[in-house]
């Protein structure tokens, strides 16, 4: 296994101005009583839309950064994501429910992003728990194989895209540098490089090889992320915002329960914006294969993980040179080193006897202790979902 050599970090190199980070997180809610996976046929959109209105938000630093999407017009951390409805005069009625989502408000920290998520998700957590639900982090609905919604006057693009999008559950980091290192930042190069190296991030976080109730399965062989294999035949591994800060949003990771992972996932990602000396480039065609060979066989695959590699060699020496410690990349070397993402793992236990509600109950996120003891769990009764 492959280690990494660290540099401390130092002072932040010609930076006048500060970072942003934030971080979105899209869960999948469940029963708690049977872990049974939930979707638009068993959820309220209204009353989920109330369940988060009664989170406390008070108290947090700040919604800097955040704009609304509650029919309430409040801004919130929290909103239902789904497929949305609208009414005969093309107005926003309603939502058909996938789950749910948090976001971050801005910080100035990778620590400070990764607390206050760490914060948000716990009082998700118990929130749901008092409803007899649980948030589970996995980023591909792993029953569900079907679903039709009205096109509503989307254009063929954006309705495929929303369709499939209900079966998705994402992990997005956001990330803005100051002025003083976006001077020369050229997005079409930037481009390149997110098409040449961000299949290997996306490797090192694949963890969705569910899909239709069973382990999934393409050219005779387990795949790491059903999720990953779908999205990037229709949507792009990043978005840039230009107008919001010239926030740099990755959308390719997947999800987590883990505050740790969206530690790394951050840091990742930045790494990939701040070293222009990475020198691989590629056009959309190939980043598409790549990402397709990421959502099959994850690390496995020897020239991303060789990239992957290459990334995390390059945050080591990047990173503190801009003030940022790359200690919490230990554990992405490790699986780069091993040749393991979080959907080996799953498949494992899967082997080991697990059932498909014992895999969601390991990926929930659990609640407060306090709330814990309120709940009464039966005994999961799903039906076995082994390997062959």
């Amino acid at each position: 296994v492959r280690t990494l050599t660290r540099v401390q970090p130092g002072s932040p190199v010609n930076c006048k101005e500060n970072f942003s980070f934030g971080i979105e997180a899209e869960y999948l809610l469940v029963c708690t009583e049977r872990y049974e996976p939930l979707w638009h046929d068993k959820l309220d959109s209204h009353s989920l839309e109330s369940l988060l209105e009664g989170i406390p938000v008070n108290d947090l630093p700040s919604l800097n950064g955040l704009v609304s999407k509650s029919p309430s017009g409040e801004i919130l951390p929290y909103y239902v994501e789904g497929y949305d409805v609208y009414d005969a005069a093309g107005q926003w009625h309603c939502v058909q429910p996938k789950g749910l989502e948090l976001r971050t408000p801005i910080s100035h920290s990778i620590p400070d992003a990764v607390a206050l998520f760490q914060r948000l998700q716990k009082r998700l957590a118990n929130a749901t728990s008092q409803q007899g639900m649980s948030i589970v982090a996995l980023s591909h609905h792993p029953t569900a194989t079907r679903f039709n919604g009205e096109r509503q006057g989307r254009t063929r693009h954006r309705w495929k895209w929303a369709q499939e999008a209900m079966f998705n559950y994402a992990a997005h980091v956001n990330v803005s540098v100051p002025a003083s290192i976006r001077q020369s930042f050229d997005p079409n190069d930037f481009a390149a490089k997110v098409n040449h190296y961000g299949p290997a991030l996306t490797a090192t976080s694949a963890a969705s090889p569910l899909f239709a109730g069973a382990p999934w399965r393409c050219d005779r062989r387990y795949g790491r992320s059903r999720r990953i294999f779908r999205r990037c035949q229709v949507a792009p591994p990043f978005v840039y915002h230009p107008e919001q800060g010239h926030r740099l949003e990755f959308k390719a990771f997947d999800m987590s329960s883990s505050h740790e992972d969206f530690h790394q996932y951050l840091l990742l990602w930045l790494a990939l914006i701040l070293d222009r000396q990475l020198p691989g480039r590629a056009d959309q065609e190939a980043q598409v294969a790549a990402m397709q060979r990421a959502a099959l066989d994850g690390l496995t695959d020897l020239e991303l993980n060789a990239r992957a590699m290459e990334v995390l060699e390059s945050a080591v020496d990047t990173l503190p040179r801009f003030g940022f410690d790359a200690e919490p990349l230990d554990d992405v070397a490790r699986r780069v080193g091993q040749r393991r993402s979080r959907a080996d793992d799953i498949l494992d236990w899967l082997k080991s006897g697990f059932v498909l509600s014992d895999v969601l109950a390991a990926l929930s996120v659990e609640p407060d202790a306090a709330v814990l003891a309120d709940r009464i769990i039966d005994e999961p009764t799903l039906q076995d979902v082994k390997l062959a």
